[in-house]
C-alpha cells in the first residue's frame, strides 16, 4: 500500500510519522529539539541541531514503510527566523525562535506605519514575527551585516532554511503560510510587498522565493521521495479532520494557543487580529482570520523552572479541587492578540506561595485570553471549536473554555493532530479522510465564578494595558 511521509517541525519536538492512504499511523519517531535563552526575552535554536533532527527522524521511519512513499509533507514551527549564508548553506546566527521578543524597541520607531502593515500583510507590529528579527540581526550581527555587504545572505522562516537542506537542487523557497507571518508578505498577492520591503529597508534579494504551500516542491535528498506540502505547523494541525468546516472555530493548544476560523478565498480585515493562509495552490489561496495567545505551554514552563515541580501530571487534580484562585495577569512571550504589548509584568492577584494555585491560574488565564480573543472574532455561524494540541488532555481547561464562550467544544484524542494534517495535505486533501475524529465533547455549563474572575482579570489587564501607552 501507498505510504505518506509527514514531518512535524515544532517548537520543543522533530517528529516524522507514515501513514497509509486510510490516514492510519504505520510508524512514528521523535527527536527533542534544544531551546537557549541566554538573555530575558531571548529564545535561539541551533539551526544545525534541528536539520540534524529531521534527517535523523526520516531516516528512523522509512525502514517500516510497507509500500511505496509517494509524498511527502513538511510542517515547520511558524516565525522562527534563520540566516544564512547563500553560497554554502551554512547559518551565520543562530535561528531566533518565534517566542524571542529582543526586536520590541526596535519595532516602536515603526509604529506609525502600523495600519499600512496591517492592511497588506494581515499581521499586527509584533516581534512575533519575521522582520523585526531581521532587522535585529542586520544592525546587531556583524556576521549577518557583513554576508548581506557582500551579497551573500539569506534570511527567512526556518521552513526555508530546511527546505534548502532536504531537497534536491537546494531551492531558496518560502511557502505562503510561512511567508505570511513576516510582516513583509502581501497577503492578498502572494508576494513580497515592495512597499513593505522598501518600509523597513529589507532588499528583496536577501528572501527566498514565495511559492504555494501545495506544489512539487522538490525531491527530498537520499529518498527521492516528493515534498508535496510545505507550510506551518497550525496550518496543519487545523486540518487534522479533513477540510476545516465553516461553522467550527479550531483551536491548538501548545507552546502558544493559536485560535483560528476559515474565511474562504478573500483575506480577513479584522484589525487586532491576524491574516494567515490556510493553504494555497499556483491557483487558490484559502485564506484564515487568526488570533493568538503566547503564554500557553510556555506559561507552566515558566512556573515549572520557578517551583522545580512537575505540573501536568498534577494539574488535573488541581483544577478539580482548586476552585477560587488567584488571577495570573498572564503576559509570558508577550500579550499576543489583540493587545500586541511587551510591556506588561506578568504577575499574580493576590500573591501567593501555593504552587497548585498558582498553576490553577495560569490555566485559568489562558481561558481568558483565549475568551477575550472570541469576543473579538466574528463569530456569525460559529457553532462550535475543535481544539488539539499538548495540552488539550487537560479537562479543566477545556471546560472553563466551554463555560466561557457557551459553545460545546470538541477535543480531537489524537495526539499528533499536526502530523495528520500534514498528511492529508500532501496526499491532495483526499476526501475519505473528512469527518471529525474521535475525542471527548465539553458542553458549556453555568460558572459563575469563573466568569466573575473572568471580567475581574479584564479589568486588571486593561488597567495596565491603558497605564502604559
Amino acid at each position: 500500500m501507498e505510504c505518506i511521509l509527514a514531518i512535524d517541525q515544532g517548537s520543543h519536538a522533530t517528529r516524522a510519522l507514515l501513514f497509509d492512504r486510510d490516514g492510519q499511523v504505520l510508524a512514528r519517531h521523535e527527536q527533542r529539539v534544544d531551546q537557549y535563552e541566554s538573555h530575558p526575552g531571548w529564545v535561539e535554536l541551533a539551526p544545525e541541531q534541528v536539520l540534524a533532527t529531521v534527517r535523523a527522524v526520516v531516516a528512523e521511519v522509512l525502514p517500516h514503510a510497507t509500500g511505496p512513499v509517494t509524498c511527502a509533507g513538511l510542517a515547520v514551527q511558524r516565525s522562527t527566523l534563520v540566516a544564512w549564508e547563500r553560497s554554502s548553506g551554512d547559518p551565520l546566527a543562530p535561528a531566533i525562535s518565534w517566542q524571542d521578543t529582543r526586536c520590541s524597541e526596535l519595532l516602536k520607531r515603526y509604529a506609525r506605519h502600523a495600519p499600512l502593515i496591517h492592511q497588506i500583510s494581515g499581521q499586527p507590529l509584533s516581534p512575533d514575527y519575521l522582520v523585526g528579527k531581521m532587522l535585529w540581526l542586520l544592525e546587531e550581527n556583524e556576521t549577518v551585516a557583513e554576508a548581506a555587504s557582500r551579497g551573500d545572505l539569506v534570511m527567512g522562516p526556518l521552513a526555508s532554511y530546511l527546505a534548502r537542506h532536504l531537497l534536491q537542487d537546494a531551492p531558496l523557497i518560502a511557502d505562503h503560510s510561512n511567508a505570511a507571518r513576516s510582516m513583509l508578505f502581501n497577503i492578498s498577492h502572494g508576494q513580497w510587498s515592495r512597499a513593505l520591503t522598501g518600509l523597513f529597508h529589507i532588499d528583496p534579494a536577501v528572501l527566498p522565493k514565495c511559492v504555494p504551500t501545495l506544489a512539487g516542491h522538490g525531491l527530498l535528498k537520499e529518498s527521492g521521495i516528493p515534498l508535496t506540502c510545505l507550510c506551518g505547523d497550525q496550518n496543519a494541525a487545523i486540518h487534522a479532520g479533513g477540510e476545516p468546516p465553516d461553522n467550527q472555530l479550531m483551536l491548538n493548544l501548545g507552546t502558544g494557543a493559536f485560535l483560528m476560523r476559515g474565511v474562504g478565498g478573500h483575506p480577513p480585515e479584522e484589525e487586532r487580529l491576524i491574516g494567515g493562509i490556510a493553504w494555497s495552490t499556483a491557483q487558490e489561496r484559502r485564506y484564515l482570520l487568526e488570533a493568538s495567545v503566547n503564554g500557553v505551554g510556555s506559561a507552566l514552563r515558566w512556573l515549572e523552572n520557578q517551583t522545580q515541580t512537575e505540573l501536568l501530571r498534577q494539574l488535573p487534580d488541581w483544577l478539580h479541587e482548586i476552585g477560587s484562585p488567584p488571577l495570573f495577569l498572564n503576559s509570558i512571550g508577550g500579550l499576543g492578540s489583540p493587545y500586541w504589548r511587551q510591556d506588561i509584568e506578568p504577575r499574580f492577584i493576590p500573591a501567593t506561595e501555593s504552587v497548585g494555585r498558582r498553576a490553577v491560574a495560569i490555566v485559568e488565564s489562558i481561558a481568558f485570553l483565549i475568551h477575550r480573543n472570541l469576543q473579538e472574532m466574528n463569530l456569525e455561524g460559529v457553532d462550535g471549536i475543535q481544539v488539539s494540541g499538548g495540552l488539550s488532555p487537560l479537562n479543566g481547561l477545556c471546560q472553563r473554555i466551554a463555560d466561557l464562550s457557551g459553545l460545546p467544544l470538541h477535543r480531537h484524542d489524537d495526539p499528533e493532530a499536526t502530523a495528520r494534517g500534514l498528511a492529508w495535505l500532501a496526499a491532495g486533501r483526499p476526501g475519505h479522510w473528512q469527518g471529525k475524529p474521535a475525542g471527548r465533547r465539553f458542553r458549556p455549563a453555568s460558572n459563575s465564578g469563573l466568569k466573575q474572575r473572568y471580567h475581574e482579570f479584564i479589568q486588571r489587564l486593561e488597567q495596565d494595558v491603558a497605564a502604559k501607552p
